[in-house]
């Protein structure tokens, strides 16, 4: 891991190219690049972990399997299983440092014989990464595609619930419109003015109304026994 901010990976660059084992190439055919990857031993491809590389069939480890280089690679992509499984390579934990120094050692001091790797590497791009093979479902789709069942009358409620919505949000506009074109009559003001005070009259109309019909009680009394 380094920081490659501010012009410093040109200067990591400059390192490498003028370490005796390194050899930097500019841009060049694929099939050229293919040719040259060939040449190679063994492809070392490891990476901190992150989610994106958790999920990622990344083309560039695929490109080595095919060129018949075994990887040294993550535990925990998606990938590694594969690897793994077919023996195409090595997979390292994140952070083994001790492990992959181990490797590499027994690797360059004979102790490993990688032709096996090798050989299932290819075999294993062969097998599950060609690229002609690894692209008939969706070139298949392409010539004929056909929409999941259902997809249509999903396609309708959502346009449905997006028209309503619309016109919930258009309703509301206007009602907002019209609460503030009343908020501007003058008797809507004095209403709301009443309204906030009704807590200062509250106690004298109670009152008053306790008195009117103690009063009325009579009245109300004689018109029932005799108004018949």
């Amino acid at each position: 891991h380094a920081d490659v901010a501010g012009g410093k990976f040109d200067a990591i660059l400059g390192r490498l190219r003028e370490h005796p084992r390194v050899r930097t190439l500019g841009p060049q055919p694929y099939g050229q690049f293919s040719r040259l990857l060939a040449e190679g031993g063994i492809a070392l491809d490891l990476m901190a972990r992150n989610t994106e590389r958790e999920l990622a069939v990344t083309s560039r480890t695929v490109q080595y399997l095919a060129a018949g280089l075994p990887v040294i690679y993550n535990d925990y992509s998606e990938l590694s299983g594969a690897i793994r499984d077919a023996e195409a390579g090595w997979t390292l934990a994140d952070g083994d440092a001790t492990g992959l120094r181990e490797l590499v050692v027994r690797l360059l001091g004979g102790a490993i014989d990688p032709t096996p790797q090798a050989e299932a590497a290819y075999r294993l791009a062969a097998e599950r990464f060609d690229p002609a093979r690894s692209i008939d479902a969706l070139d298949g789709f392409c010539d004929n595609p056909i929409e999941r069942p259902g997809k249509i009358a999903a396609r309708l409620a959502f346009e449905e619930r997006d028209r309503r919505l619309a016109k919930a949000e258009a309703e509301l506009s206007r009602t907002r419109s019209r609460l503030e074109t009343l908020r501007g009559k003058r008797w809507v003001r004095w209403g709301l003015n009443l309204l906030s005070t009704r807590g200062v009259f509250a106690l004298p109309i109670a009152l008053l109304a306790i008195v009117l019909g103690a009063a009325l009680l009579p009245v109300f009394y004689l018109n029932d026994r005799f108004g018949k």
